[in-house]
Formats: structure tokens, C-alpha cells, sequence
């Protein structure tokens, strides 16, 4: 249940690497992640890409390293082109790593992070303005240590105006749903994240008010699994503007290799990535195994494609409702991405930039949705 593996780099050095001046003088500057256990930790594993997930970068000096930004990578990739984002981070005073001086190294938590698509390289003071591949930011509450996500603003890509968010998200940790503002002592280190709410647009007022604020609300998501684990597991889909139980239009449920996120192992949650959705009309209370099974109000099911954090619809198959029979499919619809390409066809950083620029549909079940799909014209409609 080992779930990532860091390694430390002092100016690009192992510790291991260091001479004895340097052990007592260099800053940690740089660390690397990769998804569970690496065993051999020597100068090869500056190359390793099986598994490498992320690389962090520090500012300050020796005792006080602090996080500047990250680059997140497609899985067991170390190729820039293959990096998803770049994620920055802002402490107290809205300001830089690299801005922060002498006690403010010490006692300023992270209050902001802002996401990029892609690569930035220029991660200096002008990285506040900068609207090219941006996406969103997330604010956060807590000491130095223990920040946790309140809420995210999720932006049309490469526009900072406050009139293109798109979508207000907030977060709710334990058992109470609890804002990560209302947690206290230790519940800021022990809480996971058990649902988001989503709202269109900005949402300003992230105080107790919002759990009953219906102004254009439009959906949840309830997660399962320990703190740093959260998966997700179903969602209600709401009529904008409504929290009645009785305006939820659609529930989905998530799969990950078949499973239930509630029936994954531990290293299962880290790994697996979400391979099919399903779709039932209104709410559907109980989500556990009988799920799989209940055809009542049951209308469709989507499959993805890619690695965890990567997944892409592919295909989806319509039912008549409350049907699972396959004879009961009415239509299968496929999706192309930028380039006309099946989702199964993107490659590196396509995955994350690529949006869906076209859907087929063909009367009935199609099973052969590779290259072929282009071409056929069977049942084409």
C-alpha cells in the first residue's frame, strides 16, 4: 500500500551524490514523484520514467525549502511534451515562493494554487497575468502544513476575466460534509474529501451559506476513500438552480476496471482509472454491488479510455430505459477529438488539450470501435 515514492534532489543532486560541505549547505531545490515503490534509489533513477508522475520545485534556503511549482506528468513519461499542467502556488499576500522573505518563509501557509495546461517555464511575477493555458485556481484554509482545498474557480481555457468561469467548485471533507474552513485540530489532517458541489459560474460567498445556496446549482459528487485516496463514486446531476431531491435529472455511477470505487483495494485507488460510467434517470439512493444489476430508470453507459487522471470517453451506449439488455441499445454514439481522432488515437499532452470536436451515431450496438469505426457505414445514422 506503498502509494508514491518521493526522491529528493539538492542543486539536482541525490543526497547521496553530496560531498560534506554540501550536506550542510545546499537547499533541497527539486523532488520527484512516482506512483508506488521504487526500490533502487541511485543516480539511475534520475532517467526512471516507469511510473514517474510529477516533479516539484523548491525555493529558499537549506531548512526553508518552500514549494514554488510542479509540473504533472502523463504517466511513466519524463518527456515535456508529455507534461498535463503546471500547477503554481501562492502563500500568504498572494505571493510567490520566490517573493516570500525572511519570518514569511517560516509562517506563510498556501492560500492559492493556479493550474496551466501544459508547460510554463517563466514562473516569475509575470506568471500573474499570464492567461495563456490557463484553467483554474484553488483556494485553501488552514496553517502552514495543513492547508485543504475550500473551493475552485475552473475558467474557459486561457482567459483570467472573472465572466469566463465557468464553473464554481467546493469541497466538503468527513462524515459531516464539512466545509475545510469548519474543520478543526485534527480533523484538518485526518478528513477526506466525502463530496463537491458544483456551481455555474462564479460563486463568491464560500461560507455556511453556500450548503443551501441553489443559485445556479448544478450537480454533486460523493467520493469514497482515506484523505489523499478520494475517488469518485456517483453524482447527482441537478435542474439548474434547484437542490430539490426531486429536480435530480440524472445519477452516474463510476467504474474503475469494473469495480465500484468502493471496491477497490489500496493500491487499486491509486491506479486504476476509470473505465465506464453509467447513467439512470432521477436519483438512485443505494450505490453499492446491486447496483450493477438494476435496470430501473437505467439509460446508458459510457466508456473511457487512458491512464488515471487521463480518462477520455470513447464511446457510449444508449438503452431503452430501464432496459441492460443488449438488444435493448438504441444507439451507439462515438466521439472524435481535435484532429479527428478516437479517443483511443491521442497521445501525449493531446490527451489533456485535445477537446471532442465530433460524435457518430450509429442505430443500435456497435462492439469494433477502433480505426474501422471511420469507415462503416453499417447502421450509420
Amino acid at each position: 500500500d506503498i502509494k508514491t515514492t518521493s526522491v529528493f534532489y539538492y542543486n539536482n543532486k541525490l543526497a547521496t551524490e553530496l560531498s560534506g560541505s554540501e550536506l550542510l549547505t545546499v537547499a533541497m531545490n527539486r523532488s520527484e514523484s512516482f506512483l508506488g515503490q521504487k526500490v533502487t534509489i541511485d543516480s539511475g533513477i534520475k532517467t526512471d520514467s516507469v511510473d514517474f508522475m510529477s516533479e516539484t520545485f523548491y525555493t529558499g534556503d537549506k531548512g526553508d525549502e518552500t514549494a514554488h511549482y510542479s509540473y504533472n506528468y502523463k504517466l511513466s513519461s519524463r518527456d515535456i511534451a508529455d507534461i498535463k499542467t503546471t500547477s503554481v502556488f501562492y502563500y500568504l499576500g498572494d505571493k510567490l515562493a520566490t517573493e516570500l522573505a525572511g519570518r514569511e518563509i517560516v509562517t506563510s501557509q498556501m492560500v492559492r494554487s493556479e493550474s496551466f495546461r501544459g508547460q510554463k517555464t517563466d514562473v516569475t511575477a509575470a506568471i500573474k497575468t499570464d492567461a495563456l493555458d490557463f484553467m483554474s485556481e484553488t483556494f485553501y484554509t488552514g496553517d502552514k502544513g495543513d492547508e485543504t482545498a475550500h473551493y475552485s474557480y475552473n475558467y474557459k481555457l486561457s482567459s483570467r476575466d472573472i465572466a469566463d468561469i465557468k464553473t464554481t467548485s467546493v469541497f466538503y471533507y468527513g462524515l459531516d460534509k464539512k466545509l475545510a474552513t469548519e474543520l478543526t485540530g485534527r480533523e484538518l489532517v485526518v478528513s477526506p474529501m466525502t463530496k463537491s458541489e458544483s456551481f455555474r459560474g462564479q460563486k463568491t460567498d464560500i461560507t455556511a451559506a453556500i450548503k443551501i445556496d441553489s443559485v445556479d446549482f448544478m450537480s454533486e459528487t460523493f467520493y469514497t476513500g482515506a484523505k489523499g485516496d478520494e475517488t469518485a463514486w456517483y453524482s447527482y446531476n441537478y435542474k439548474l438552480g434547484s437542490r430539490n431531491l426531486g429536480d435530480i435529472k440524472t445519477t452516474s455511477v463510476f467504474y474503475y476496471n469494473n469495480k465500484l470505487a468502493t471496491e477497490l483495494s489500496g493500491s487499486e485507488l491509486l491506479t486504476v482509472a476509470m473505465n465506464r460510467s453509467e447513467s439512470f434517470l432521477g436519483q438512485k439512493v443505494t450505490i453499492d454491488s446491486g447496483i450493477k444489476t438494476d435496470s430501473v430508470d437505467f439509460m446508458s453507459e459510457t466508456f473511457y479510455t487512458g491512464d488515471k487522471g487521463d480518462e477520455t470517453a470513447h464511446y457510449s451506449y444508449n438503452y431503452k430505459l430501464s432496459s441492460r439488455n443488449l438488444g435493448g441499445i438504441k444507439t451507439t454514439s462515438v466521439f472524435y477529438y481535435l484532429g479527428d481522432k478516437l479517443a483511443t488515437e491521442l497521445a501525449g499532452r493531446e490527451i489533456v488539450t485535445s477537446q471532442m470536436v465530433r460524435s457518430e451515431s450509429f442505430r443500435g450496438q456497435k462492439t469494433d470501435i477502433t480505426a474501422a469505426i471511420k469507415i462503416d457505414s453499417v447502421d450509420f445514422m
